[in-house]
């Protein structure tokens, strides 16, 4: 069967029609006014960050402003830096307490300092987007340091007053740094709303593979095609890798760095934590004919 030329599909990430809506529908709110929180959860190479890429994307075609912040899994980061990053972005500058700059330090801070803190950049952010709307990236929030977790949880609870949408991404297969059991992530994970991104329909890793590499391979290589959904397991940053040629591919340990499949499943927080998060599960795409 023949394949659709490339010039008739959808723009956008391929197999999360579902997603990319509530991104969308995310930022259309916080243009009206109304902020939002939403996280999206799954484990690495799942397009987590292909999804934020497309949230800004889109948000800035609506005239909003995009800041972003990642979390560091290594040692050596200031406290709070997501939000350092944020903040440059946006041309503020953080209010650090005096003396509070080293990551312990930040962490052991009094908590009336830090309430401070989180109120004053709450309310900077929040008076920015009443000049323009703002949507905030956060990126492998599972890294960030637990007073960053906790800004979040703070901000979280003000967004309804401005017009700032802060989009999440965690692993959910990986441990939290911070108290075990209910670290800060977890708790605000439970408490809002969690988009949970698995593997994708064998049509829409059809289509990803069709997207690296053209459409030829589909029209030379069939079997080549077929290898590429069975190598990446639905994962979208392996199939990307999957389809390149073999000179050129680089698996982790020589294997996909995605884990081997599973039942679908719900987002899960980040750690235990009482309660349980809203998921919004979005559907599958309908796995189209096999080529």
């Amino acid at each position: 069967m023949s394949r659709k030329p490339s010039a008739t599909r959808k723009t956008g990430p391929v197999g999360r029609d579902d997603v990319l809506a509530e991104l969308r529908r995310v930022v259309d709110e916080a243009v009206a006014g109304r902020g939002h929180l939403l996280l999206l959860a799954g484990e690495a190479g799942i397009g987590k960050t292909t999804m934020l890429t497309a949230a800004a994307g889109f948000a800035e075609s609506r005239g909003a402003r995009v800041a972003w912040g990642w979390g560091w899994p290594g040692e050596g980061a200031p406290g709070y830096w997501p939000w350092v990053q944020v903040m440059r972005m946006l041309g503020l500058d953080i209010p650090w307490p005096a003396g509070q700059q080293g990551g312990q330090a930040v962490q052991d801070a009094p908590a009336s300092d830090r309430f401070r803190l989180f109120d004053e950049v709450t309310s900077l952010l929040l008076a920015e987007s009443r000049i323009q709307p703002l949507l905030v990236l956060l990126d492998d929030l599972q890294w960030a340091d637990p007073p960053s977790q906790l800004l979040l949880d703070f901000l979280a609870r003000r967004l309804p007053a401005g017009a700032v949408a802060v989009v999440g991404s965690y692993r959910d297969t990986e441990p939290i740094p911070g108290p075990v059991p209910g670290s800060a992530l977890a708790s605000l994970a439970a408490r809002t709303t969690v988009l949970p991104l698995t593997g994708l329909s064998p049509g829409a890793v059809t289509d990803l593979v069709a997207d690296v590499v053209g459409d030829q391979h589909a029209a030379g290589g069939p079997a080549a095609t077929r290898s590429s959904r069975s190598r990446s397991r639905g994962c979208c940053g392996a199939a990307r890798t999957a389809s390149r040629p073999a000179s050129t591919r680089r698996w982790p340990s020589g294997s996909p760095p995605c884990p081997a499949p599973r039942p679908p499943r719900c987002a899960r927080p980040p750690s235990s934590a009482s309660g349980s998060p809203r998921i919004l599960s979005p559907r599958r795409p309908a796995s189209g004919p096999g080529p």
